[in-house]
């Protein structure tokens, strides 16, 4: 909750809802039917799954829309890990 008298502001805009969280490591970043992920692993790179077409997160489509990937992990500050 904002203090009352604090100003709030979005980087992605009134109308654009993304959910993000960490845990252990792994991370994910979801807005509508995207949803981007990073497991740690020897992959070491953001997946990314569209949920309209591939809600079991088979099809790690990050290569093929690289601009959507992006749009997702740089504003939230989920920067690739060192």
């Amino acid at each position: 909750m904002a203090h009352p008298g604090a100003q709030i502001s979005t980087v992605h805009g009134e109308d654009v809802h993304i959910n993000d969280w960490e845990l252990f490591g792994q991370r994910a970043i979801r807005e509508r039917k995207w949803k981007a992920v990073w497991i740690n692993s020897a992959k070491e790179e953001w997946e990314l799954y569209d949920f309209g077409v591939d809600p079991g997160e088979l099809d790690d489509i990050a290569e093929r829309e690289p601009g959507v990937l992006e749009r997702l992990v740089e504003p939230g500050g989920f920067v690739r890990p060192s």
